[in-house]
């Protein structure tokens, strides 16, 4: 059942508090007609029937969040969509360009290498079946971060191991608990508000991320 928007309204609020590190970025709540209109003017009408489909999209080149109510099963649903959006697409941009990209390449080796991620990247290619191996490792990483702070206790000792040893020396592959702690590091550099954005996308065009209604929730294998 969808939450009301008052309720949305809050846990953004409260999202907003614990992850200090995300002031500068706007998020947008559609409920309703009148929201689509103040957000998309002209193109309210096609972008109503865009999202029917659509739970949350993140623009980097406004750093805005945007987040329909209709699309969360409950609050809980609604939280991942944040975290997916806010930790997710804009936390990965706090890394500079070189840390990201080695992020993602490892990432993209685990398909192979890992039968941790195995499950992640099931999910993540039945979702995005046109996306490019980078585009869909960052998804994979926004998988990780919508159970930051829900599932594995952050663990600074094991963050800095798994990206010693799976991403700056690759001496063994990535596994799914290293990229839980990894994102959960990095969330937590947000939460205190000591990583800042690094990488400034030129345009939209490929910056752009959607997380759809419908798809199963991402679960360990």
């Amino acid at each position: 059942m969808a939450i009301t928007k008052t309720q949305a309204q809050q846990l953004v609020d409260e999202f907003k508090a614990e992850f200090t590190g995300l002031a500068g970025l706007k998020f947008v709540l559609l409920h309703d007609e009148r929201d689509f209109h103040e957000h998309y003017g002209k193109n309210a009408a096609a972008a109503i029937a865009a999202w029917a489909t659509r739970k949350a999209a993140f623009s980097r080149t406004t750093n805005t969040v945007a987040v329909a109510t209709h699309g969360a099963v409950d609050a809980e649903d609604f939280k991942r969509s944040l975290r997916h959006e806010g930790l997710g697409h804009y936390g990965i941009n706090t890394y500079a360009q070189q840390e990201k990209r080695a992020i993602l390449e490892i990432i993209v080796e685990s398909r192979d290498s890992s039968a941790s991620m195995r499950g992640a990247w099931a999910y993540i290619d039945a979702a995005y079946p046109g996306s490019s191996e980078s585009e869909k490792a960052e998804e994979v990483f926004c998988t990780a971060c919508e159970i930051v702070g829900s599932r594995h206790p952050f663990d600074a000792a094991d963050a800095r191991q798994a990206w010693r040893d799976a991403i700056e020396t690759r001496t063994r592959p990535l596994e799914r608990y290293d990229l839980h702690q990894i994102a959960e590091s990095m969330a937590n550099g947000i939460r205190q508000n000591i990583r800042q954005q690094q990488i400034f996308p030129r345009t939209n065009a490929d910056q752009f991320r959607l997380k759809k209604i419908g798809r199963p929730s991402c679960t360990e294998r």
